[in-house]
């Protein structure tokens, strides 16, 4: 039986760039990934792809539970250590849901709502200067 996406998942939102630069402005002021839904009015779902997909550079299908035996589990204090040093050590997103078990799209949501990562250079200077609204 071949492995698909659900349908759902199939088809991501289409983001504008002025959505893209209020998320990303919002995030980079300190907003939790979950006040950025209220603020921008999309679905939290929809944010998290995006910006993992922008910060993360990550590709593909994201949530594969297949390949992800802790998915929808609790991280632990040891889980949350372990993908704070992967991510500080230079670890890819793949790599580090591969280490803990779980999706990408898991363990990309987990690093935001810590606010880990911060907007590279590259991210500020496309999305967060300049005329976009």
């Amino acid at each position: 039986m071949p492995d698909f996406p659900p349908a759902d998942d199939l088809q991501e939102r289409g983001w504008a760039h002025a959505e893209t630069s209020k998320v990303l402005r919002l995030y980079d002021a300190g907003y939790s990934i979950y006040d950025l839904e209220a603020e921008s009015g999309i679905e939290i779902r929809h944010v998290v792809i995006q910006m993992i997909r922008l910060m993360f550079g990550a590709q593909g299908y994201l949530d594969d539970e297949n390949t992800a035996p802790k998915s929808g589990e609790v991280y632990s204090r040891e889980d949350q250590q372990l993908l704070r040093s992967m991510y500080l050590q230079g670890g890819s997103l793949s790599e580090i849901a591969q280490a803990l078990g779980r999706t990408m799209l898991g363990a990309g949501w987990k690093l935001l709502s810590l606010q880990i990562p911060a907007l590279s250079a590259e991210l500020r200077k496309e999305y967060l200067t300049g005329n976009d609204g």
